[in-house]
């Protein structure tokens, strides 16, 4: 039976996973501050704070799996993991774990999240789990200096098992550029000055030969 969700048919969209990170700061407690779109779409982000908790494993943890069922979403299957906080993600040094205000390391949670149950689908997604990384280092020193409870986390689109945008997205902060659209070369299109049709160019050819054959006479006249 195939299962529906918020996006579509589970069964369609397997091929699909979107990033998340979880974390917390100084002074605000665990959050996601990247979650998938269609989640933060619908205000239920924040099941990724208790789905994809490690629990009282080593850190930094393995990749582990974990299958979550949601009335809002129907079944979710999160692969994640779990690393140290470390200030290097600030601007500081990597050997430096960064701490809350009363001295507790802080985690990363780095995931995605895979609409439908895929149970051993860990090993097909580790080079995307690695772009995660990436997008949890872009995203943390804003969250670090924030004390806002309100924030919403940035919103993800989905990557694929090829580890491309689904659909030429842009990544969480990314500023959309106006170099062009899907499937354009890049040149600039000029309006309303395009290539001259034959038909112009002929009518362009005899007016040039006229003109010189007026020119020609004048000159043939004016020396008798």
């Amino acid at each position: 039976m195939t299962m529906t969700t918020a996006d579509g048919p589970a069964g369609r969209l397997g091929s699909r996973a979107w990033p998340f990170v979880v974390t917390r700061n100084r002074l605000l407690d665990w959050r996601p501050i990247v979650a998938p779109d269609f989640m933060i779409a619908q205000g239920g982000e924040y099941l990724l704070v208790h789905g994809a908790d490690p629990g009282d494993g080593p850190i930094p943890s393995p990749v582990f799996e974990r299958i979550v069922t949601t009335k809002r979403y129907g079944d979710l299957t999160l692969l994640a993991c779990s690393r140290h906080a470390t200030a290097d993600l600030i601007g500081g040094s990597s050997q430096e774990q960064l701490v809350d205000r009363v001295g507790r390391p802080i985690q990363l949670i780095e995931g995605l999240v895979l609409p439908g149950r895929h149970p051993g689908c860990a090993a097909r997604w580790q080079a995307q789990l690695a772009q995660v990384d990436a997008i949890a280092q872009q995203s943390f020193l804003d969250f670090w200096q924030s004390d806002d409870e309100t924030e919403p986390p940035a919103p993800s689109r989905a990557l694929t098992e090829t580890g491309s945008a689904a659909e030429r997205e842009m990544d969480p902060g990314q500023v959309a550029s106006d170099k062009g659209v899907p499937g354009d070369t890049g040149q600039v299109r000029i309006h309303g000055r395009g290539y001259p049709s034959p038909r112009q160019v002929l009518t362009a050819a005899v007016t040039v030969i006229a003109s010189l054959v007026v020119l020609y006479v004048v000159i043939r006249v004016t020396r008798r």
